[in-house]
């Protein structure tokens, strides 16, 4: 059975439910945040005791004319921020990893570092974040913003950001960054990725953390390459030698870089092929329990993953075969060894415009993932025994943030107030851009996917009405509440709770003409104008 655990911000919580899914392992999608434009370049990392952590950038959502915001509960994040969300014992926890601006008297969850720099941030000009574990449970992200490159890390009790490169006008005039990826050694030094865009070409540059202070070398430039994809992905990992592996493409090969002997003034980096004719794109990287790297890419409309036992020679697997689509903006792959034998793979298919999952060594398997469609962005982590793994995707049409869990759902718990996933997730209707108007003395509002499928209700004034309420959520419950203000402090009527899937009447007395609000009192997110005239 599996226990979905209600977190809601109401004065009449409901009740558990309890819903079957069967047993043995399953890939089980969630919406893990729905408010404003969230979960833009996703990353995962797990903790040593199995909770999973998900940072990715949040912006204010565009809204059409006439369109309410949604009203923000107290702790979000202010935006646009690097968000970072966690689940557990099925209680979500939302908060950031770094922020534009602090809010007033209100302590966002895992104490973000505050950067007035972010403020520029859109979904159009940031390229990627980076989130690790590192034995302690301290975790370690990177991203990379119009401002720059930026490094946290939460080893003091609260995430610390530093600016590893600052992005100027000249260096914005050659193109993007690349999207970083970061890694951490045993002593907990920090190692940083990415890519900078110069006269010369593609830089593909290492950073470390030396004592608090970040010391840059270049492992390689890529001449400027006429079609090649840009920017280019790097990942960077820790091999079982404790020396970092950076793994980057020229746009037609796969390479891997370890560094050489230190001169005076920098490291030379020892550069080996692991693909030739791999364009390489979305790299991602994964260094397994035996200290030994295994790389996930793009390969033209294949996906491949390659390894190195032992310092030995690269072996290349192919995963799927991927569609070719409009989409290329959202390819990116993820990987996770659990060890030498057992390794998972996803990757955004532009052909089906969905996110794939595969299990193997060598050979391997597809894992079903309902639910993912319209989803891109993946990325991958796993439990160290590989006993659950967690898939992290950008929904584009929604623009929510998801999370699949792939294990055994016998006692998995879920946590509301996500859509119970019975397979693909519950979109919710798209809001009305005008109000939705009584007929007859009766208004219809639908409840579906945590959000209603209006902003906006308008009835007759001096005369009583009927609210016909869908609640499609199942095991969530929802009202409709009618009050004064949206400081909900004088109400007007409140609806009983319904647990979904059901339907009610609500009966309203008469009301005086005016703008007044609504909401769900059990999701205050869930709120709109109720115009009566």
């Amino acid at each position: 059975m599996l226990v979905l655990g209600v977190l809601a911000a109401a004065c009449s919580a409901p009740p558990k439910a309890i819903v079957s899914f069967g047993s043995g392992k399953q890939f089980v999608p969630q919406v893990a945040d729905f408010l404003d434009n969230t979960g833009v370049d996703p990353s995962v990392a797990v903790t040593s005791d199995g909770t999973p952590y998900v940072a990715s950038f949040a912006f204010l959502e565009q809204l059409a004319e006439g369109q309410i915001a949604p009203t923000r509960p107290i702790g979000t994040p202010s935006l646009p921020s690097v968000g970072l969300i966690s689940v557990k014992d099925g209680i979500w926890t939302r908060g950031g990893i770094a922020l534009q601006a602090n809010i007033s008297n209100v302590n966002v969850p895992f104490t973000p570092a505050v950067e007035e720099d972010l403020k520029t941030m859109t979904a159009a000009n940031v390229n990627g974040t980076a989130l690790v574990a590192d034995a302690q449970g301290h975790l370690h992200a990177a991203w990379a913003a119009d401002s720059g490159i930026w490094y946290a890390d939460d080893a003091s009790g609260s995430f610390s950001a530093t600016q590893i490169l600052k992005q100027t006008p000249a260096l914005t005039q050659m193109g993007p960054l690349g999207a970083p990826s970061v890694a951490v050694m045993s002593d907990g030094m920090a190692w940083v990725a990415y890519t900078v865009a110069t006269a010369a070409g593609q830089v593909v540059t290492a950073a470390s953390d030396v004592s608090g202070s970040w010391k840059s070398e270049t492992v390689a430039t890529i001449p400027l390459c006429r079609g090649c994809p840009q920017p280019y992905r790097t990942a960077v990992g820790v091999l079982g030698d404790g020396k970092p592996l950076v793994v980057y493409s020229d746009g037609k090969n796969v390479l891997a870089a370890t560094p050489g002997k230190a001169s005076t003034k920098k490291i030379t980096w020892n550069v080996v092929t692991v693909e030739s004719g791999a364009d390489g794109a979305g790299l991602s990287l994964s260094v397994d329990p035996n200290g030994d790297p295994h790389v996930a890419y793009y390969a033209g409309t294949e996906v491949h993953t390659a390894r190195s036992t032992g310092g030995g020679a690269w072996q290349v697997a192919k995963v799927a075969d991927i569609g070719t689509g409009v989409n290329q903006t959202g390819r990116a792959t993820g990987v996770a060894a659990v060890d030498a034998t057992t390794v998972y793979v996803t990757w955004y298919d532009p052909g089906t415009d969905s996110v794939g999952l595969a299990l193997g060594d060598g050979s391997y398997t597809a894992v079903p993932t309902s639910g993912t469609a319209g989803g891109d962005m993946p990325a991958l982590a796993a439990t160290s025994d590989g006993a659950t793994v967690y898939l992290a995707w950008y929904d584009e049409v929604d623009q929510n943030l998801n999370l699949g869990t792939y294990g055994d759902v016998t006692g998995l718990a879920i946590a509301n107030p996500s859509p119970v996933p019975t397979g693909p997730p519950s979109v919710a209707p798209p809001p009305s851009q005008g109000c939705t108007q009584a007929k007859n003395g009766t208004v219809s509002v639908t409840a579906q996917g945590i959000a209603f499928d209006t902003g906006c209700v308008q009835v007759p004034a001096g005369a009583a009405f009927t609210i016909t309420f869908d609640n499609r959520d199942a095991s969530t419950q929802h009202n409709i509440a009618i009050y004064t203000d949206s400081s909900a402090t004088t109400n007007l009527f409140r609806g009983a709770l319904l647990t979904g899937p059901a339907t009610t009447t609500y009966k309203v007395p008469a009301l005086k003409a005016g703008t007044y609000y609504f909401r769900c009192d059990v999701h205050i997110t869930m709120n709109g104008q109720f115009v009566v005239k």
